[in-house]
């Protein structure tokens, strides 16, 4: 309280918004109070607090461990937007120097297989340019995430020669982000399209084969799902794409228990160190039928583009 009498100042008390422990303004002071075994309550400020790994705080009980989840995530996601908008401008001039409209991707494995799916059922190469949004010369193969999709979409300047279509995995990370903010709204043509106001950039969720309902209700469908069963166990010269079930938590006792939570592929996610491998060795070997659920995501991108 004595802060508060103070005079003109705002306090504010929190157990669950991660984003008040990421305040770094001038004017913002922050403390954070925790309790030992015998409730003595103590509070830590200033450059201790910098010290103060939050995330262990969570062994005190003094808040949910989800709020430590969130607010890890939080910092990574805030991280990455301040490292792209010190290369946004870099992005804005390879958008303008394209001379026909781009599909942005998550990952980098991601653009190898829409590449291979597009020379399997149409032919030849796409009259759209298709690039991972992740403008870094990585050789890994890695995935820039959903998270800095949506950023690329947010910043195609409004004179752009061409059109930008960003397309999200249907999954907790690509549903959410592919939501946006107010500068893009739902779109009066396509279901599942977020178009930007100024019409230059558009939010493609991945369209729903018929053999993945299941997957989609789950928000479990990947690109890599677009393919059948069948296809997603092949392996070729050793490579193969790794499937391990989702787990859940199950407490018995005192005990606590990893349990699957289903069968079959909408309760399985992908080990990300084998996506390369299968993008890069395994797909290109799969037959023309193996790329049927790539069918309805080109025709939606033919379509945004034709408008």
């Amino acid at each position: 309280m004595k802060l508060a009498l103070a005079g003109h100042i705002q306090v504010f008390v929190t157990t669950h918004s991660p984003s008040f422990y990421n305040l770094s303004d001038d004017g913002v002071k922050k403390f954070y109070v925790t309790r030992d075994e015998d409730q003595q309550a103590t509070i830590v400020q200033g450059r201790n607090l910098e010290k103060l790994d939050i995330v262990s705080a969570v062994g005190e009980g003094f808040y949910l461990p989800a709020v430590a989840k969130a607010l890890e995530e939080y910092s990574i996601r805030e991280a990455d937007a301040a490292n792209f908008r010190a290369q946004a401008e870099e992005f804005q001039e390879q958008v303008k120097a394209f001379t026909q409209p781009v599909v942005l991707t998550e990952g980098k494995t991601d653009e190898v297989i829409l590449l291979e799916a597009w020379r399997k059922i149409r032919g030849g190469k796409p009259p759209f340019k298709i690039k991972c949004c992740d403008i870094t010369d990585g050789a890994d193969g890695g995935s820039a995430g959903a998270s800095r999709l949506a950023l690329s979409l947010r910043a195609v300047p409004y004179d752009s020669n061409n059109i930008v279509i960003g397309l999200f995995d249907r999954d907790d990370a690509g549903t959410k982000e592919w939501r946006l903010d107010g500068t893009f709204v739902a779109d009066d043509f396509f279901s599942d399209v977020k178009t930007s106001k100024n019409g230059k950039s558009f939010a493609l969720l991945i369209p729903v084969p018929d053999f993945r309902y299941d997957c989609a209700k789950n928000q479990n469908l990947p690109i890599e799902f677009l393919f059948p069963d069948e296809y997603l166990t092949r392996e070729v010269d050793g490579k193969r794409l790794e499937l391990k079930p989702i787990m859940a938590t199950r407490k018995l006792g005192e005990e606590n228990f990893r349990v699957k939570i289903g069968d079959g592929t909408a309760f399985q996610q992908i080990q990300d160190s084998s996506k390369v491998g299968f993008a890069q060795f395994v797909v290109p070997k799969l037959p023309k039928e193996a790329f049927i659920g790539f069918e309805a995501l080109f025709e939606n991108v033919e379509g945004i583009i034709a408008r």
